[in-house]
């Protein structure tokens, strides 16, 4: 208990912060998810090829979202987060309108590039501020609710971008979700206010959170640490896989199955939505309940969820119906999502307090490079690749050769929990006792 706080205000004041850090994590996964589901649009419109689009997806945005987030972190441990994340959340909306007038591939990267910088400075502070105001107990599921903001946008973005797009134009979908963003880091800034006279929001101001350690100590840290190198390399894995699937799905389901930019925003933005949701929420119930009895717990939930979603995946690409297509693709959308709140709280739970949302930025800036970026630019390439070969078709290969990384991720899980089980000395295990 903080001391002169009562439980209630406790309560209200972090989950009130909570529900704002929900909000911009959404809003940063729609305006990332409105390049996928416009990509045919876009690319008809400025000539592109595939492997430019993935380009876009994925490694241009992903360089400069994870190399960007651990300065961002480093500074934000030095002053305060809340206003980081406000800021950001402005950079974000107003270069993703920018998205939206761009003439050519040149201007839309470099707007991309600015959408990217801008959501790097959101996560990192966020995962901090969370896990100093919930307990180790609660945190995998406080992470979990703020994890699901990204189904939840990418969902809202795929509906409004196939609504906006098939009625106005891809350009106008790109302008008008800037608005929502210039509203929220306003809110955000308010919240800085509040943190001031809310003492239970304790990691909002510099001079109440833990004094930062050195960015090369931490870094040493980082690597001396089995538990966070080997979370690290399982979790790029899996975001390697999953955000492949989530940004080629849309143009997938378009190119080859027949689906149209309606039924896009209709039929799988309500399904893809609400998978990812169900598979988030449930990584972060069962972390809580699990790691109390098996400090494995982490590391056994995405590596059976991974291996039970493979054989999907490949029923999912092979069926002959855009319909049963989607009804394969629910359940392994939810599985493929049940690994990021273990992960998280894994990585907060093994990291000084003092390095939290450097930690956090090392890890994004891995999983981001190798997942975000990697994932949809390979897929991309491969396309291209196999597109004299198997014309009309190229897609379709491409996400087959995929669907082997999701048994790498269960055996990278598989191979994690064994250091887990020999312990390492943080909070869960406290936690636990």
């Amino acid at each position: 208990m903080i001391s002169g706080t009562s439980p209630g205000t406790r309560f209200g004041s972090r989950w009130v912060m909570l529900g704002l850090l929900f909000c911009a994590y959404a809003l940063s996964g729609a305006d990332r998810q409105l390049v996928a589901v416009l990509a045919e649009p876009i690319r008809k419109d400025l000539g592109l090829s595939d492997s430019q689009l993935g380009m876009l997806s994925g490694l241009a945005f992903a360089l400069f979202y994870t190399v960007f987030a651990i300065p961002i972190a480093w500074l934000a441990d030095r002053t305060n987060r809340i206003a980081t994340i406000a800021f950001s959340c402005l950079v974000w909306s107003l270069s993703t309108a920018g998205c939206g007038i761009a003439g050519n591939y040149l201007q839309l990267a470099l707007w991309r590039v600015g959408v990217a910088t801008g959501e790097a400075g959101a996560s990192p502070s966020a995962h901090s501020l969370i896990s100093e105001n919930f307990p180790p107990e609660r945190r995998g599921m406080a992470l979990a609710l703020y994890s699901i903001g990204l189904p939840v946008g990418i969902a809202a973005g795929t509906a409004y971008g196939g609504w906006i797009g098939s009625l106005y134009g891809w350009r106008s979908a790109f302008l008008w979700i800037s608005v929502p963003g210039i509203v929220l880091s306003l809110l955000l800034l308010l919240l800085v206010r509040t943190a001031h006279n809310a003492p239970e929001l304790k990691g909002s101001a510099a001079h109440k959170a833990p004094p930062p350690l050195p960015l090369r100590e931490t870094l040493r840290g980082f690597c001396k640490n089995p538990v966070l190198w080997q979370t690290t390399f399982a979790g790029s894995m899996a975001a390697l896989s999953s955000y492949a699937l989530m940004v080629w799905i849309p143009a997938f389901l378009m190119r080859e199955k027949g689906m149209s930019l309606a039924d896009i925003a209709r039929s799988y933005s309500v399904l893809s939505g609400s998978a990812m949701v169900v598979g988030m929420i449930a990584g972060g119930l069962l972390v809580d309940r699990w790691q109390r009895r098996d400090p494995r717990a982490s590391a056994m939930i995405p590596a059976l969820a991974y291996l039970a979603a493979a054989p999907l995946v490949l029923m999912a690409i092979w069926a002959n119906d855009w319909r049963v297509c989607l009804a394969l693709l629910a359940v392994p959308l939810a599985l493929m999502m049940t690994w990021l709140p273990p992960a998280l709280a894994t990585v907060q739970n093994a990291a000084d307090p003092r390095q939290r949302s450097v930690v956090s930025a090392i890890f994004m800036l891995v999983t981001g490079i190798i997942g975000n970026g990697a994932g949809p630019l390979v897929v991309g390439l491969l396309s291209d690749a196999f597109a004299p070969i198997a014309p009309g078709r190229s897609l379709h290969w491409a996400l087959t050769a995929m669907c082997p990384v999701l048994l790498v991720v269960s055996m990278s899980y598989f191979g994690l929990q064994r250091t887990l089980m020999r312990g390492y000395g943080g909070e869960t295990r406290t936690a636990g006792a």
